[in-house]
């Protein structure tokens, strides 16, 4: 499976840091990403919380992990694109993108 960003802070040791990756979508683009995003299948919670690292801060919400069959991803991810704007894979993102944009079509 895929993984979504490859940010040092979410696990990838050799990644750069999310504070350098900020990306501004359409508020709707990124709109329809985190729905996609929240609704994944969940399956995994991890015994951990989300860490905010801009603010260097834990928050109450606990970590899951989620998947799409191609791609996986956690809340840690969720909440620092949903707060921050952090990029995330351009591949996942077209794919988000032009699932929405085929089954509006379909409507």
């Amino acid at each position: 499976m895929k993984f979504i960003t490859n940010y040092r802070e979410l696990g990838e040791p050799t990644g750069d840091s999310l504070l350098n990756h900020r990306e501004r979508l359409s508020k709707e683009k990124k709109t329809t990403i985190l729905t996609y995003l929240k609704t994944g299948n969940r399956y995994a919670i991890c015994c951990s919380l989300i860490y905010d690292y801009v603010t260097d801060e834990q928050t109450a919400d606990t970590i899951y992990a989620f998947t799409d069959g191609e791609y996986k991803w956690d809340s840690e991810e969720i909440y620092h694109f949903e707060k921050y704007d952090i990029a995330l894979d351009a591949q996942f993102v077209r794919k988000v993108l032009r699932q929405a944009e085929e089954k509006e079509q379909k409507r």
